[in-house]
C-alpha cells in the first residue's frame, strides 16, 4: 500500500525547521510533506486560499497541523472532503483560546522582543529542550518578520471555526501537551466536545510537541489512523 501524503503545516513562525525531527521519524505508511506558510501572508483566508490549490493537487492525504494552523486545517478539511482522509491537531485550537487578552496586546511590538531562553524553554519547549532546540527555536524567531507574527496573533484573537469543524466528516485527532503553558487542557476537551468524530490524546510534553515529542506524536497518529483504516486508505 502506497503511504499516504501527510501535509504537515507549522505553528505562528510558519518555518518547518523545527520539524525536521518529526518528518526523519515518520514511520512507512506516511509520506510527510512539510508545508511552510508564506512570509508575509498572516490572515487565515488568504492562507486557505494559497493551500487550497495543494490540497487540490495532493489528492487523498492526511493533515497534521500545529498550533497556529489548526484553523487552516479545518478549513482546508471542510473545503476538501473527499481528499483529507485524517486530520490531526496539534496543541491547536478552532476558536480564540484568549479572546480578550489576545486583543489587548500591542503584538507588533511584543514580537520585536527577544525571547529570553528560559521564556523558551518555560513557554514553548519544555524544561527538558536540549540547547539546539532552544538555538532552533531562537533562530527561527529572529529570522520571522515582527509585523507578521503580530498580525497572526491578531488573527488568531479573532477566529471562530467550530463551525467547520462540527461539520468536518473526516476522522479527527486531538493531541494536547500536558506541560501546555500556552493553551489549558479544557481547550482540547471543548475540540472533543464539538466534534463527535473527533478523540483526543495527551502527551507528557510542553507546546511545542511535533518538535519535541515527534516519536510519541507518531505514535499517537499511527494509532488513531489504524482505527479508521478505511478512511487512511
Amino acid at each position: 500500500m502506497a503511504a499516504l501524503p501527510t501535509l504537515v503545516f507549522p505553528g505562528l513562525d510558519g518555518s518547518v525547521e523545527m520539524l525536521t525531527e518529526f518528518a526523519a521519524a515518520v514511520p512507512p505508511e506516511f509520506d510527510v510533506r512539510l508545508q511552510p506558510l508564506p512570509p508575509q501572508m498572516a490572515g487565515y483566508d488568504d492562507l486557505v486560499e494559497h493551500f487550497d490549490a495543494t490540497i487540490r493537487e495532493t489528492g487523498p492525504c492526511a493533515i497534521v497541523a500545529e498550533s497556529f494552523s489548526g484553523p487552516l486545517a479545518v478549513q482546508l478539511a471542510h473545503a476538501h472532503p473527499e481528499q483529507v482522509a485524517l486530520l490531526t491537531l496539534v496543541a491547536s485550537f478552532v476558536a480564540s483560546p484568549r479572546p480578550y487578552l489576545l486583543r489587548a496586546v500591542p503584538w507588533r511590538l511584543v514580537m520585536r522582543m527577544p525571547l529570553p531562553n528560559a521564556a523558551a524553554r518555560r513557554m514553548m519547549l519544555g524544561s527538558d529542550a536540549t540547547r539546539e532546540q532552544v538555538a532552533s527555536l531562537q533562530q527561527v524567531l529572529r529570522r520571522a518578520d515582527p509585523a507578521v507574527l503580530g498580525g497572526r496573533l491578531r488573527e488568531v484573537a479573532r477566529v471562530d471555526v467550530t463551525n467547520r469543524w462540527r461539520e468536518l466528516r473526516c476522522p479527527a485527532l486531538c493531541l494536547a501537551a500536558r506541560r501546555d503553558r500556552l493553551l489549558a487542557t479544557h481547550d482540547a476537551n471543548a475540540l472533543i466536545a464539538a466534534n463527535p468524530h473527533a478523540q483526543a490524546a495527551t502527551i507528557d510534553g510542553s507546546h511545542l510537541l511535533l518538535a519535541t515529542r515527534p516519536t510519541e506524536c507518531w505514535r499517537e497518529i499511527v494509532r488513531f489512523a489504524n482505527q479508521h483504516q478505511p478512511a487512511s486508505q
